[in-house]
This record gives structure tokens, sequence and C-alpha cells, in this order.
């Protein structure tokens, strides 16, 4: 029986963390072949320590990068916005080193990288000309594959229970945000509403909202899929939650939030499925009522042109054989 080859899958996790990372990381991990790999997962904090629940996780150990720097992988991977963890991440002793980089990433990429993953159309200087990259909208895996097929079978409008999703990161400004929606959350009391936010905002939010009947709170975990499927729409900012909405095709509501995503606002807002986009005032703003008259007269569709531009687990493994090749 041959030996296992070690790889190490660094992503920017904590309690304040959305699910991006996380998500992303799994999409990464689906392209690997288990059978060839032994997997070590790292991040700021142990995920399966938490709450929440990330099923993917169970099928690795998890490492500390301090305790990561000590062994000798054959291929490392990370997802960080962090320069300073780009920097220790170059201390780790890997053969090949894959980054992955999106619209929040502003710095040039390292000269240390084997193949760099670009997503949301970010633009990335490279100073290699030798550097291998690949580039899409987001990483699609199986389960959002799924949550889209599922979606489009199932899924029928009722104006009588209408539900939707709230979902802004793992920001230290979603908390604001969300309070921000207090009045669209009181005024309508026939949407049932599920905010899935980070960790250590649940209990802050529940203590908030607890007057408030039609609203449920969650740390975001991978339940979040199985809401979209029967959810009515999506309300979100700019990122992975809104590049996975243009894929499965839910109806979302855009909101600029974060300077960082001003650039994916901009060239995604107009998208057959984005019904309401709009900045930070419009927040506490009535456009409920036109976007329930929307969902239920238009059917919404995703253009072929967009779904063309998704990475899925099979282009990574593609990438991951010719780099090993």
């Amino acid at each position: 029986m041959l030996k296992k080859k070690k790889i190490l899958l660094y992503f920017d996790y904590d309690s304040q963390s959305g699910y991006g990372h996380i998500s992303r990381t799994e999409a990464f991990f689906e392209s690997i072949n288990l059978n060839r790999f032994e997997v070590f997962f790292s991040s700021k904090i142990n995920p399966t320590h938490s709450k929440v629940n990330f099923e993917f996780l169970n099928k690795g150990s998890w490492v500390d990068l301090q305790t990561a720097k000590q062994i000798s992988f054959d291929l490392a991977y990370i997802d960080t916005y962090s320069l300073l963890v780009f920097f220790d991440f170059e201390n780790v002793k890997a053969n090949k080193k894959v980054a992955l980089v999106d619209g929040n990433f502003y710095e040039e990429a390292p000269i240390w990288v084997d193949l760099l993953i670009i997503l949301e159309q970010a633009f990335v200087p490279i100073k290699s000309c030798n550097t291998k990259y690949i580039s899409g909208l987001t990483l699609i895996k199986n389960k959002i594959h799924d949550v889209k097929i599922n979606r489009m079978k199932s899924y029928s409008f009722k104006p009588d229970s209408v539900k939707a999703i709230v979902n802004f990161g793992g920001s230290n400004h979603s908390k604001k945000h969300l309070l921000n929606l207090e009045k669209i959350f009181t005024e309508n009391p026939n949407i049932n509403y599920i905010v899935f936010c980070a960790q250590d905002l649940v209990l802050s939010l529940l203590t908030h909202f607890s007057f408030i009947s039609n609203l449920e709170i969650r740390p975001i975990d991978f339940s979040y899929y199985d809401e979209l499927i029967s959810s009515d729409f999506l309300i979100t900012s700019p990122g992975t939650s809104f590049m996975e909405s243009i894929y499965i095709g839910i109806p979302v509501v855009l909101f600029n939030l974060f300077d960082s995503s001003k650039l994916n606002f901009s060239r995604f807002r107009h998208q057959s499925n984005v019904l309401f986009s709009g900045e930070l005032e419009d927040l506490s703003t009535n456009w409920i009522i036109s976007v329930l008259s929307r969902i239920a007269t238009t059917h919404i569709k995703v253009s072929a042109d967009v779904n063309h531009n998704f990475l899925n687990t099979n282009d990574l493994a593609l990438a991951l054989d010719n780099l090993d090749s």
C-alpha cells in the first residue's frame, strides 16, 4: 500500500468569521483524492471545537500554523486576507503551494505560489510570469450544485408563507447592519426571517431581537444550504454567499455594505436574480413590497454566460493534477 501524501489546507476562521472561507475550502477539499492524501486543516481557531457543524473537517486532522511549520507537506493551500498569515505561510515546508484570493485582496500575489486561484474577477498583480493561475466567480462544491437542482425541482412561491434568509457574513460591522434591518423585520410580520451570523454575534442578537416572533437567529453552518432550497429570497452583501446565489438562481436583495465589495457590487448588481440592490442607507427603507411583487411575477433564471464563469471541483482537480505532473 502506497504511503499517502500530506496536504495542508489553511483558511481564515475564528468566532467572528462568516462562512466564505470555509465554503471555499470545502470545495477545494472535494477536489482532493483522499486515497492519495492525508489531510491537515489549519485556521486561527479549531472549528471542530465550535458549536457549528462542518462535517468535512472530520475527515482530517487540525493543527495550528506553528505546528504545521514543523511538518513537511507535499501540497499546501491557503485562503486568507492577511498578509501576516501569508508571510507566515511562506515558511511552511511544502513541495507545491496553492493560494486563493478574491476581490477583497489588493496586494501582489506571493512569488512563492505555484498555483493561484483568483475569484470574483479580482485583479491580482503577478510578479512571476511562471505562476500558474485559474480564475472564476467562486468555487462550486457538490452541495451548491445539489441545492441548485433541488431548488429547481421543488421550489414554488407561496404568498401566505414567505421565508427570507439574511447573511452578511462575519464582518465586525455585521451586527450594525442587522440592527439597521429592524424596521424591515418588525413591519413585515408575514415574512419569516432566518438570520445566519458569526458565532460571536448570536447571543447579543438573540437578546436584542427577542421581541420579534418572525425572526430566527442561527450561527453560520451548513444548514444554510438546506434553507436556500425552500427560501423565497436572500438578503446579503457581495461575497461568497452572493456568488453562490447567482449560481443557484435564488432571488437576492443585495446591499453594498463593505468598502471591499464595491467592485463586485457594481459588476453584478444587475444580474437577473438581483431583485433589489442598495447602499447602506437603503437598509431601513421599505423595499419589501417591490421584492415580493417581483418574486410572485418573475421566473428567475441564471444566465448561461454567467454560469460558465464558475469553478467546480473537477476544474480544481484538473489544475492540481497539472501542478503535480
